[in-house]
């Protein structure tokens, strides 16, 4: 064991096998990978990484664990196998991250999730898995055991990886180890505890939840849904009546509202720091930015996701302001112009600033946002078209439309509830629905329900479209009113206006509104050939080619 100091958790201790993963070149590279992103533009102090985070995950899955083990009888612990698979699976949960931490993947969609792409298993997984193979090989070996280290070997990889790909897409109750993903990154887990506390840290707030909440783990058998029993870390919510040994026995096990308290306590500090960190509207921007500077980057044909595995934050602004080419493709250097002054506006802090937004709780038309939000390509195009439409230049107009997590995740996590023939389980945020509990127990589920039910909706408020411009765009408000007919209105007479006048067609009211009425019933069914062009952009089109055919 080796033992390293940590501004958060003080002390960590790792084995040889997991210094033999964290000194690898391509974990190194995590260093360099800001936890937060672009968060340090707003609060300088965030510069903390995603290799501290990872090791503090570590930390938080052995103290997990370790407490879990304290509420079970010996035979039902888990075992040193599972322990080592638990702690690597921490150790690598966020190893596939590009730069700018999840900014490209769930905010931007420009590639797949870390471990959904067969790319980052080659380049990343790959390397610290033959690692991990040896490792166990040689233990086995220094018994004698050859034969045994290449089964568990191969046991404890598969183990590794399926957990990390089922985890993050939230498909671990089949899994005959679901606890596994449960303890590092399911609903309240090692991955939460690490960053509420080092994200409140390193950006000067106040950031504290009771560590109480360790010791009421513990691993129950639950039914999938599918008639199957798999072992899932739960929170125990009540605390034995002593001398209380039979479930029949009149002396009720009792509930702690402290538990519950303790819960409710940590989801208030998650919103709280989505609302002041996550969301705020300077780390949006920025965001906003560094993903069009990817996509443009890519468009101009020199960033890719596996070249993107080899750099960090600074490095990447690096290859893009610094790349030069003798390529005359005319396309390719437009985009490649747009992806250079980016870095360049991202380097000075020269922010865009929001010209439209619409919470999309209240969009009217949640086609025309998921549009936009699930495919980048049509995002740009729809960036490049609403440029054109204003006469502005595609490089000052930004669409951003982050993924919908809602940070409300640590409401599905489970607990346990003194019921009946042995204990009930539900998840936190469906305690509402148990009428089993006692009457003295009603209303403080009926407090809980109204606080997730609050903090749910102050995180969907949160969760915005945005249209960002730079600020030296002059056509703010033009761009204001087209965003607003087309993303909450069904006639677009505004951009027939626009096109009208633009090409000298002098029309009457009741012209531009038969025209913007056909335009829409045209452009419903995509033509072959536009898969990458969005809705607005070959709206547009139909409404010069409707323009076209009117006599001036």
């Amino acid at each position: 064991m080796k033992r390293i100091k940590d501004a958060i958790h003080k002390d960590i201790d790792l084995t040889k096998t997991e210094l033999d993963i964290i000194d690898t070149p391509q974990y190194q590279r995590l260093r360099s990978i800001r936890q937060l992103g672009p968060a340090y533009l707003v609060y300088p102090c965030a510069q903390h990484s995603r290799f501290e985070h990872m090791l503090g995950t570590l930390f938080m899955a052995q103290r997990i664990i370790d407490a879990v083990n304290e509420n079970l009888p010996e035979t039902d612990r888990i075992s040193l196998k599972d322990t080592f698979i638990v702690r690597l699976v921490a150790l690598l949960h966020d190893f596939g991250n590009l730069p700018f931490g999840h900014t490209l993947e769930d905010e931007g969609h420009l590639f797949e999730k870390q471990w959904q792409s067969e790319t980052r298993q080659q380049l990343l997984l790959a390397p610290v898995s033959s690692i991990i193979e040896r490792s166990i090989k040689e233990a086995f070996g220094a018994c004698h055991q050859k034969d045994q280290g290449e089964r568990a070997a191969r046991d404890v990889l598969a183990k590794v990886k399926t957990t990390l790909v089922k985890e993050e897409i939230g498909d671990v109750d089949e899994l005959d180890y679901a606890y596994i993903p449960d303890i590092v990154g399911n609903t309240i887990c090692a991955d939460l505890l690490d960053y509420l506390r080092r994200d409140a840290y390193f950006a000067g707030l106040s950031g504290q939840y009771d560590e109480r909440v360790l010791s009421y783990f513990t691993l129950a058998d639950i039914d999938n849904g599918k008639g199957q029993l798999r072992k899932r870390l739960v929170i125990q919510l009540f605390k034995r009546k002593r001398g209380r040994k039979r479930y029949d026995d009149p002396r009720r096990d009792e509930i702690r509202p402290d538990a519950l308290s303790a819960l409710v306590d940590m989801l208030r500090l998650r919103y709280s720091l989505a609302e002041k960190i996550y969301y705020h509207h300077a780390k949006r921007e920025a965001s906003a930015m560094i993903i069009k500077m990817v996509a443009s980057g890519i468009k101009a044909g020199i960033l890719d996701e596996k070249l993107l595995c080899t750099l960090d934050d600074g490095s990447l602004l690096d290859y893009v302001e610094r790349y030069r080419t003798n390529a005359t493709d005319a396309t390719k250097l437009r985009h490649l112009q747009i992806s250079q002054e980016l870095a360049k506006r991202l380097r000075s802090r020269d922010l865009y600033k929001p010209a439209y937004e619409l919470k999309i709780v209240e969009a009217k038309s949640r086609e025309k946002v998921n549009e936009l939000m699930v495919d980048w390509q049509k995002r740009y195009d729809f960036e490049e078209s609403l440029a054109n439409l204003v006469n502005e230049n595609p490089l000052d107009i930004i669409v951003y439309i982050p993924t919908q997590e809602m940070g409300a995740k640590a409401a599905k996590t489970l607990v346990q509830l003194p019921f009946g023939n042995g204990s009930s389980f539900c998840s936190l945020e469906n305690l509402a629905t148990r009428r089993e509990l006692p009457a003295e127990y009603r209303d403080i589920r009926d407090i809980v329900d109204r606080e997730l039910r609050v903090l749910d909706t102050k995180h969907r408020m949160l969760w915005k479209l945005s249209v960002f411009v730079h600020q030296g765009v002059e056509r703010t408000s033009l761009i204001k009113k087209v965003c607003e007919e087309w993303f909450q209105s069904a006639e677009q007479y505004a951009l027939v206006d626009i096109k009208a006048s633009a090409a000298s067609k002098s029309l009457s009211n009741k012209e531009k509104m038969e025209i913007a009425m056909l335009a829409r019933t045209t452009v419903s069914t995509p033509p072959s050939g536009s898969e990458h062009r969005c809705s607005f952009s070959r709206l547009l089109d139909v409404v010069d080619s409707l323009l076209g055919s009117r006599a001036k």
